[in-house]
């Protein structure tokens, strides 16, 4: 049985681990950005939905800038406890949790082809295990054809037991400096 507490000894674990490679962050920066590149590359949606990373996270904004050249490029806005796509645009502001966001938009984007998820890991069904608010989670649900889904973390943090539930987000695949592991087509 999944109990909460699983959930969240991991994350206290999990967040343990990638503070202490907090001083390998732009190296892995690099890795990670060349290694979704590739990806980018070889399936070459049109659109994407990265993520504005925080302190902790991989720090991808150098990509976003060169992708969204080429493709629609989209960012989670926070909408009570989960959130919609907007372009991304600068200014960037803080907003709660000091996560970053583009401006509010009124258009309704309801698609995107590839989608690109911080994650602090994955349990032996390889479904994400966030920070807790589950916001990817609920915006996952709303859509209605599921795009191609990546993780990126920098250091690969694992746990073999199924701590997560149904409704987890589960990848296509996950990334980090050292691993490349595709997990579903």
């Amino acid at each position: 049985m999944k109990t909460m507490e699983d959930k969240k000894a991991f994350r206290h674990w999990a967040k343990t681990r990638i503070h202490k490679r907090a001083r390998y962050r732009i190296k892995d920066r690099h890795i990670i950005a060349a290694r979704l590149e590739k990806l980018i590359d070889l399936y070459n949606p049109k659109s994407i939905l990265f993520y504005l990373p925080m302190s902790h996270e991989v720090d991808i904004k150098a990509l976003m800038h060169q992708e969204r050249k080429k493709r629609k490029i989209y960012v989670p806005f926070m909408v009570g406890n989960s959130f919609k796509m907007v372009r991304y645009r600068l200014p960037l502001k803080k907003a709660a949790f000091g996560i970053l966001q583009a401006g509010q938009s009124l258009e309704k984007i309801t698609q995107v082809d590839m989608i690109i998820v911080p994650i602090l890991g994955v349990d032996g069904t390889y479904r994400r295990i966030g920070f807790g608010k589950g916001m990817y989670d609920r915006f996952y649900e709303t859509l209605k054809k599921k795009p191609l889904t990546i993780f990126v973390q920098t250091i690969f943090c694992h746990t073999p037991r199924a701590i997560t539930n149904d409704y987890d987000i589960q990848a296509n695949y996950i990334v980090t400096p050292k691993d490349f592991l595709f997990i579903r087509a």
